[in-house]
């Protein structure tokens, strides 16, 4: 059973570091470019996500641009960054 579920197990962690060290960090100056949620006309609570840059985000985080950029390609995955025409990026829009 060890050599069944022990890759997957050594995945999952290595997935859990990489957010907790690296991903987390890019996502945090995604989110906070974003504003409060307000109400809408239709009464539903949203927020959308301000573009940002990769300079703008290297700049915050100290990380590398290719850092960056595999981070931001591991949150686009898992739907939790949007990345816009012009090549910026952004958190994903609340919408409730």
């Amino acid at each position: 059973a060890a050599a069944y579920y022990g890759p997957k197990k050594m995945l999952e962690t290595w997935d859990w570091y990489l957010y907790r060290w690296w991903d987390s960090k890019v996502l945090k100056v995604l989110n906070d470019k974003r504003p409060q949620p307000g109400w809408n006309s239709l009464g539903r609570k949203c927020a959308a996500g301000k573009p940002v840059s990769m300079s703008e985000i290297a700049n915050a985080t100290g990380f590398s641009e290719k850092r960056i950029s595999a981070c931001l390609i591991r949150l686009h995955k898992k739907g939790e960054a949007q990345q816009q025409e012009d090549g910026e990026w952004k958190a994903v829009d609340i919408i409730q």
